[in-house]
């Protein structure tokens, strides 16, 4: 794994994954730190959406007094490891993988807004205390959190749906990215088949995004484990697994 150092210190991987809406961002955020998880590295994953927080999604049996915001951490005067750690939701099962976002019933007028600034010292703050940050940045850019993880990050992801809408959706927004601060020429590609296989065009899709080799095939067990408040349990299917590896080689550098 390649190693960056700033100051004497060796900071973590940043990986970003950002995607068409309902591509399925979430759940490949938590199978991808799952997955580098395995091999005891201590995974930190940061939801940016304030649409639709991702917390109570993850957490559905939690009380919302017990997941805290990312909206207040970035609120602080000053971002310390103290209070990072706080702010941080772990599962039981799992405990070298935390989690940041937005709890229930936030939006963006909860808290208010943060500099470019405040977002770097909290990818810093993150990055000093996990082997691997994970930044899901949501369906666009131009956000300051992910702004900040696609300037900072190792590895981007951009993940699609095999549809017209995915098609439509990237096709509109490439003209906002056209600034090399997007990394754009970078982003590796990721179809992510989350639905029913059954007159899907995949080939096709994967032809015209380019991203035949990266290919996550459907798995019905994903759904059920959501649902079911399951979210963080091992897949059986063996073929997304297999498939979740290669990504995950390609974004740990080995």
């Amino acid at each position: 794994m390649r190693s960056r150092r700033k100051r004497g210190i060796f900071l973590s991987k940043v990986l970003a994954i950002w995607g068409s809406p309902f591509c399925g961002k979430t759940a490949t955020v938590v199978k991808l730190a799952r997955a580098i998880s395995s091999g005891k590295k201590k995974v930190l994953c940061i939801f940016t959406d304030q649409q639709t927080p991702d917390l109570p999604v993850l957490f559905p049996t939690c009380k919302k007094a017990e997941l805290p915001s990312i909206g207040a951490l970035l609120s602080k005067t000053e971002i310390v490891k103290g209070e990072l750690l706080a702010h941080v939701v772990t599962s039981g099962k799992i405990k070298n993988i935390g989690f940041l976002g937005y709890a229930d019933g936030d939006n963006k007028y909860t808290y208010p807004e943060f500099s470019r600034g405040k977002a770097k010292e909290l990818l810093h703050a993150a990055s000093a205390v996990a082997d691997f940050v994970i930044v899901d940045c949501g369906n666009k850019l131009t956000g300051t959190l992910a702004q900040a993880a696609i300037g900072k990050a190792d590895a981007i992801f951009k993940l699609c749906k095999p549809d017209l809408k995915a098609i439509s959706f990237f096709s509109s927004q490439a003209p906002l990215y056209g600034d090399v601060k997007y990394r754009m020429d970078e982003h590796l590609t990721v179809l992510n088949v989350h639905e029913q296989e059954l007159y899907m065009p995949i080939e096709e899709a994967a032809q015209h995004f380019k991203c035949e080799k990266f290919v996550l095939p459907y798995a019905p067990e994903i759904k059920e484990l959501a649902l079911n408040g399951q979210f963080f349990d091992k897949l059986a299917n063996k073929a997304w697994g297999k498939a979740m590896r290669k990504i995950m080689f390609m974004a740990v550098g080995q």
